[in-house]
């Protein structure tokens, strides 16, 4: 669906006199968790940030005319430091990069990682469950070193298909500059990555003060993406050899459902809805 047509949909509910636009099912179930029990609201999942912005966008220019209110919830990603900030005041933008370094900050990764980790393994490597998070934030963050610097840059290099295992050591969960290099460069069509680009992509991110919290410029899905990796290569027991980054982050989100009810990012879109449904359209 284009921007307009989900404008025009919420116009046709009459359900509703609030809308809340989100990019993706996994905000969508998040979001939908938090404000259980509110039926004031339609949550309306349309797929990638762009479409949150152009969809917002379309309602401001025409809600003049209508009698509803909407709302749109993105990652924060790198706009503040690419100053993309969209101008609109109907957007809220998470407190981290994104809703999942959200989870991985709060409480959540400790009940995660002790769910999945094996004590045995832990012990045997001389590993705790913040050693760990220290592991996988230090490769998420040369990661983000790179799609930072990608956007920063126009490279244009696509991540679409991405797998850490490919430069990620399956029994030490060492970094492996030749192989993230070789593999980033597989599916290019473009720019190919060279491996001094390394070290000055990290320059570049450490002098950019915006990335005072490595969860700024680290991406959340590569973080799961890591977890998930070491959980079944390396920290975790036998049974989770096939364990995804996608069923990692379902297990984040279970246990950060009411931890996101107490975050700022939340208390905007809760603040928001209280408002829209108690003053007239």
């Amino acid at each position: 669906m284009a921007p307009h047509e989900y404008v025009n949909e919420a116009a046709m509910s009459t359900s509703f006199s609030a809308h809340l636009i989100v990019e993706g099912n996994s905000d969508y179930r998040l979001v939908t968790e938090a404000l259980k029990g509110n039926s004031k609201v339609n949550v309306i999942v349309v797929g990638t940030s762009d479409y949150v912005v152009s969809t917002i966008l379309e309602f401001e220019r025409l809600s003049a005319t209508l009698k509803f209110k909407m709302l749109g919830l993105i990652d924060q990603d790198y706009r503040i430091p690419l100053r993309k900030l969209p101008t609109t005041p109907l957007l809220v933008l998470t407190e981290l990069r994104d809703i999942e370094c959200m989870m991985w900050q709060s409480a959540a990764y400790d009940r995660v990682v002790k769910e999945l980790s094996s004590p045995t393994k832990l012990s045997k490597r001389g590993d705790t469950t913040g050693s760990i998070k220290k592991q996988i934030v230090d490769i998420a963050r040369r990661i983000g070193e790179i799609r930072f610097c990608s956007q920063k840059h126009q490279w244009n290099l696509t991540f679409r298909h991405l797998d850490c295992s490919k430069f990620v050591d399956k029994k030490t969960f060492v970094f492996s500059e030749d192989s993230f290099v070789a593999h980033i460069n597989g599916p290019q069509t473009g720019k190919r990555l060279s491996k001094s680009d390394l070290p000055s992509a990290h320059n570049t991110a450490v002098n950019e003060p915006h990335f005072s919290n490595d969860l700024l410029l680290c991406r959340g899905h590569d973080l799961m993406a890591l977890l998930a990796l070491g959980m079944a290569r390396v920290w975790g027991s036998g049974s989770l050899r096939s364990l995804s980054a996608d069923l990692v982050e379902r297990m984040f989100r279970s246990s950060y459902v009411d931890m996101f009810r107490s975050t700022a990012t939340f208390k905007k879109l809760d603040d928001w809805i209280t408002q829209s449904v108690a003053l007239p359209v």
